[in-house]
């Protein structure tokens, strides 16, 4: 014997027996198989990939360069976070920044 509440399981977890999937007519598929083949694959040209290296090439020396000139400066007196920690005396003069 069933306790009422084991009843309305069952009879939920059972609603779904008659139900049937639902299938796409073969018109759609074949909508769907003439739209793939409609579809156009773009390729980029070799010269196309050649200018996009050499373009990130050159970036990436110039940025090499650039933060190579950097190292000899004094960076403490470059940087506006320092200027506004001397600025507004944030920290003890006696202390050294890093």
């Amino acid at each position: 014997m069933q306790t009422a509440k084991q009843q309305w399981i069952d009879a939920s977890l059972n609603a779904l027996e008659g139900i049937n999937q639902a299938e796409p007519t073969p018109e759609l598929w074949g909508r769907i198989a003439l739209n793939i083949q409609k579809k156009k694959v773009s390729v980029l040209s070799p010269y196309q990939v050649w200018i996009a290296a050499a373009s990130i090439l050159l970036l990436m020396f110039i940025n090499g360069w650039v933060l190579n000139s950097l190292k000899g400066l004094n960076t403490k007196s470059k940087n506006s976070a320092y200027r506004i920690i001397e600025l507004y005396e944030l920290n003890p003069s006696n202390v050294e920044l890093p």
